[in-house]
């Protein structure tokens, strides 16, 4: 089952491959940051092997080598919205916080 993000771009499976991830970076540059298309699909590009899970999951550092430190904030803080709306649209992020308090911030995972 894929899930969807608030605009309605599907979130791949973490069993999906790069094609996918690059896809939804682009998708998100674009609908997000208003990039142009071209543009967006070239920062893209440069993801170029790890699967959506590894996009979730990468450190500051990883985002910085690969897409370089512009790219690399607002892309990370991107993702930490979709990571954030994901988890408030789940079954635990809807329960009650007394039972299952939120997750750490996203920034907090991500950081070095």
């Amino acid at each position: 089952m894929q899930l969807k993000n608030h605009r309605g771009m599907p979130l791949s499976p973490p069993s999906a491959g790069p094609n996918a991830v690059r896809a939804h970076i682009a998708h998100l540059l674009i609908s997000k940051h208003d990039a142009a298309p071209g543009i967006a699909q070239r920062i893209a590009n440069k993801w170029r092997l790890r699967r959506p899970s590894d996009l979730r999951h990468a450190r500051l550092s990883y985002f910085n080598q690969v897409f370089g430190s512009e790219v690399r904030t607002v892309l990370v803080r991107t993702i930490q919205e979709e990571i954030e709306v994901e988890w408030r649209r789940s079954t635990m992020g809807i329960l009650p916080v007394f039972v299952y308090p939120e997750p750490a911030p996203s920034h907090a995972l991500l950081g070095d």
